[in-house]
C-alpha cells in the first residue's frame, strides 16, 4: 500500500484537507498529514510533524517551499526535492 504524507504549517486546513479528500478518493492508499509549526500544532491540537511520519511515508507533499526547508532542517533522513 502506497503511503502519502501531506505537510503544511499548522495541519488545520491545507494538509488535513488533502488527507481527508484523498483518503475518500483513493482507499487503496494510506494518507497522513502534519504541520511544521510546533507551537501552532500544539495550540490547535493538530499533528506536529515528526520523524516517524517522515519514515512512514513513501511520498511527501508540501504546501509551500518553507515546509520542505523545515523538514530538511530537523530531519536526519535524506529527502529529495
Amino acid at each position: 500500500m502506497r503511503k502519502i504524507l501531506f505537510v503544511c504549517s499548522a495541519n488545520v486546513d491545507r494538509s488535513k484537507t488533502a488527507e481527508d479528500h484523498f483518503s475518500v478518493k483513493h482507499t487503496e492508499m494510506a494518507f497522513r498529514s502534519s504541520g511544521t509549526n510546533k507551537s501552532i500544532c500544539f495550540q490547535e491540537g493538530t499533528n506536529y510533524l515528526d520523524e516517524d511520519d517522515l519514515e512512514w511515508a513513501d511520498s511527501i507533499y508540501v504546501m509551500e517551499r518553507k515546509h520542505s526547508k523545515a523538514i530538511k532542517s530537523f530531519s536526519k533522513l535524506k529527502l529529495g526535492n
